[in-house]
């Protein structure tokens, strides 16, 4: 291969070389056309010079956007007259202003749009990354959201020169303004303030691609400023034609169609370059676009780097490394003397410096040799960090998928970088590059999710001949083995292009329950929506779904009552949601009514009136209830045990005005308990025995009071009353965790149920300890008794 500098521009101390792109597919000529060149790389909008408006009448004109390489990717109706200016965002979308005042942003190349109009005329515009300023004859306005009818204005300064808009910057706080030169230079802002900037009456004006400086031009002269100080930093002998910058190392301008200068700034030498047919040119943050009718190039400086490594003797040690491939294709031994000659403790800069100079490359055969003769460097190293190494091979492997002619992305390294991982992706899945997109995002690690997703809308849009099934099948084939894909926006977009049997099977194949759900209730398939969620077993996502459903404007009630119909888990949902909100009693029952559930109507009755605090209101609930159970004869047992309760309240509220105490929502057996507890032991039985309190249970209450009571003698004499229904055992526990150990040893000898072990150890704990050695010697087992 031929040494690469013998291609290149020498210009003062530094170099320029071009690199030719892409033979151009389209059939455009740049001479007769307009421009609209997305940066990095990226689609290029082209309409006809010609398309003015005749008559008064706007002669029809259409928008073409091709790809770099010039593969045609969507053509785009125009029909608002002359077009004043294109640009494109940061998240590519085309942007076209008609000198009518009418601005249109293109969300796709599909041709869907938001559109605004401005109050005036416009017969200028300036373009920002999200937005514009357009001048009118007496105003600027800024306008940075499509979307939205409000905009900023400010007023129009007389004899106006030129002018440019300056973005926001938020590191230093500035928002959106503009400088206008006339008499004297002003920064204008849009909050109706005025800087004075010490700038000469310039025209011409354009900043850098960083927007770090700024340029403008006068009487053959190019002036250059800050942006930070607005101070003038260069001045040079130029040209008279509108200038352009290469990067921030040069600035160039057209001074023919087919001849092109350059100013180098560090030199402040030209250079001039030759073209066959008429070309046009654009700025890049690190060079300049170069089109023509039939050729896209790149044209920039030559990273001092590249250089160091290619420039012939030079005696770097990258360029030394470099060498060592030729002598090694060779299979001469003088490669490892080279490494000598670098010696160890510069080689790792060496590699380092192969590493860069091969992502500054655009040919593949130097980048392979270069990258070969770092990895022969880090061969003679014991420790080197590959990080450099791997992380520019894998942006190489990237850019030069990019760089393919199918892509059309004319990219550096460097504005990879700028864009980024998810814009690269968002662009070759606009471009219609699927599998170049899902390789890329491999290298990069990336979800490849996104990529399937647009490649099956795509699909969806494109194929409008196939029947649904045959679009199904040809969408499994390749998503059903994809894991984790989502149909979501697949099933969405599929109805969007009028295909909504289509748009329910795809939901039918995502996996996860809640985008279902979510999409369904889009779709407007409600029915479906809340059957999923029911099935999924997911509260959340039922009482989500419920909740949508009753608060969606398009779902009168009669059909928010029958999509609910006989799902009880929905129902007991939307009855809970309704108890969150004011007046839910009335909710919850007309709800019920409606749906014609009278049980639960009246089981939320009851619900209601166990809440109430007053007896009297409480008791009175009761009764309705009891009487509307009663009325039907599936409920007869919530008939009875309502009467019960009912009943019971009666009598609380006999007990409370008799003993003057709180009995109120008291079960039955802490009616007796409080009964018992102030003696009314007989009062206490006739209300067990009213309310079906078992002999047991009876006994418990009483030996419990007692035992809490400390009524040790009261409670032997119930002991011996009669024979306990509970036995005695229950006494003798009771007492001793009460810490009686005397009253709990009377009821050792009446516990007749347990064995001699266990009767030994209860002596023991109540201290009766003679007994428990009677018994032991009697039954000999006098191991029983410790220290016998």
């Amino acid at each position: 291969m031929a040494n690469p500098t013998l291609s290149w521009e020498r210009v003062g101390k530094r170099f320029y070389r071009t690199f030719e792109g892409y033979h151009m597919q389209w059939a455009v000529h740049v001479a007769e056309s307009h421009l609209a060149v997305a940066p990095c790389g990226g689609a290029i909008a082209v309409w006809d010079r010609t398309d003015v408006i005749r008559a008064g009448v706007a002669r029809r004109a259409q928008i073409a956007i091709y790809s770099g390489s010039g593969r045609l990717l969507a053509t785009m109706p125009w029909d608002l007259g002359q077009i004043t200016g294109a640009s494109w965002s940061v998240n590519d979308e085309l942007m076209v202003l008609a000198q009518s005042g009418v601005a249109r942003k293109y969300t796709d190349f599909a041709g869907n749009f938001v559109q605004l109009r401005l109050p005036e005329p416009v017969t200028h515009v300036q373009w920002l990354p999200d937005g514009f300023v357009a001048q009118s004859e007496e105003k600027w306005t800024l306008v940075t959201d499509f979307s939205s009818a409000s905009f900023l204005q400010i007023d129009l300064p007389t004899q106006v020169l030129d002018w440019v808009a300056v973005p926001a910057d938020p590191s230093s706080g500035r928002d959106h303004a503009v400088i206008a030169t006339a008499e004297s230079a002003i920064l204008y802002t849009f909050e109706q303030k005025q800087h004075p900037l010490s700038i000469e009456p310039l025209l011409s004006l354009k900043l850098s691609p960083d927007n770090m400086w700024l340029m403008g031009q006068r009487d053959g002269q190019i002036y250059i400023y800050g942006t930070d100080t607005f101070h003038e930093e260069y001045r040079f002998d130029a040209f008279h034609n509108p200038a352009t910058w290469v990067g921030v190392a040069a600035v160039a301008a057209l001074e023919e169609e087919d001849s092109l200068s350059v100013l180098d700034l560090n030199s402040q030498e030209r250079l001039t370059l030759e073209f066959e047919n008429a070309v046009s040119i654009y700025s890049e943050v690190d060079g300049l676009r170069v089109f023509s009718d039939y050729s896209h190039d790149f044209f920039a400086p030559v990273p001092d780097v590249v250089t160091e490594t290619f420039r012939l003797g030079s005696r770097a040690p990258s360029a030394i490394l470099l060498n060592c491939i030729d002598l090694l294709e060779k299979k001469s031994p003088q490669a490892n003397e080279n490494l000598s000659v670098i010696g160890i403790s510069a080689l790792p800069g060496a590699v380092d410096a192969c590493c860069v100079a091969a992502a500054a490359e655009l040919d593949p055969r130097w980048q392979k040799k270069l990258l070969r003769a770092a990895s022969f460097g880090k061969s003679a190293l014991n420790l080197y960090d590959s990080t450099l190494y791997l992380d520019v091979m894998e942006k190489l492997r990237i850019a030069n998928t990019l760089r393919s002619e199918k892509v059309g992305m004319l990219v550096t390294v460097h504005q990879m970088d700028m864009l980024g991982p998810a814009k690269v992706l968002r662009r070759l899945q606009a471009l219609q590059c699927y599998g170049e997109a899902i390789a890329v995002a491999r290298v990069l690690k990336c979800p490849v999710e996104t990529v399937y997703i647009a490649w099956a809308c795509h699909q969806i849009q494109s194929n409008v001949d196939l029947e649904d099934a045959e679009l199904e099948q040809l969408l499994a084939a390749t998503l059903d083995n994809v894991l984790g894909i989502s149909y979501v926006e697949i099933a969405q977009n599929a109805f969007d292009e009028g295909r909504p049997k289509l748009a329910r099977t795809l939901i039918d194949r995502e996996p996860q329950a809640q985008r279902r759900v979510k999409i369904l209730l889009r779709l407007h398939e409600h029915e479906r929506a809340l059957q999923v969620s029911v099935d999924s077993g997911n509260v959340d996502l039922l009482f989500y779904t419920v909740l949508s459903l009753a608060s969606n404007a398009e779902v009168s009630l009669p059909q928010f009552y029958r999509l609910l119909g006989d799902k009880r888990t929905a129902i007991e949902a939307y009855k809970r949601l309704c108890t969150l909100q004011p007046n839910a009693k009335e909710t919850v029952h007309k709800f019920l009514y409606q749906m014609d559930l009278v049980v639960d109507d009246i089981n939320l009755s009851f619900t209601e009136a166990c809440v109430e605090p007053e007896i009297e209101p409480k008791h009175m609930q009761l009764v309705t209830v009891q009487k509307r159970f009663a009325e039907l004869k599936q409920t007869h047992f919530e008939s009875q045990a309502t009467a019960e309760f009912v009943a019971l309240l009666a009598l609380q509220k006999q007990l409370e005005s008799e003993f003057e105490m709180p009995f109120a929502n008291l079960s039955a057996s802490d009616t007796v308990v409080a009964l018992l507890n102030i003696s009314q032991t007989n009062r206490a039985q006739k209300v067990a025995n009213k309310f079906h309190i078992s002999d047991k249970q009876f006994w418990w209450l009483r030996l419990r009071s007692l035992v809490s009571r400390r009524e040790w003698t009261d409670l032997l004499e119930f002991a011996k009353s009669k024979k306990s229904p509970i036995g005695y055992l229950p006494f003798y526990e009771q007492t001793l965790q009460a810490g009686n150990l005397e009253a709990a040893g009377a009821y050792v000898d009446m516990c007749t149920n347990v064995d001699y072990k266990e009767r030994v150890q209860m002596y023991l704990k109540t201290n009766q300890r003679d007994k428990a050695i009677e018994l032991a010697r009697k039954l000999k087992d006098e191991s029983l008794v410790p220290g016998l």
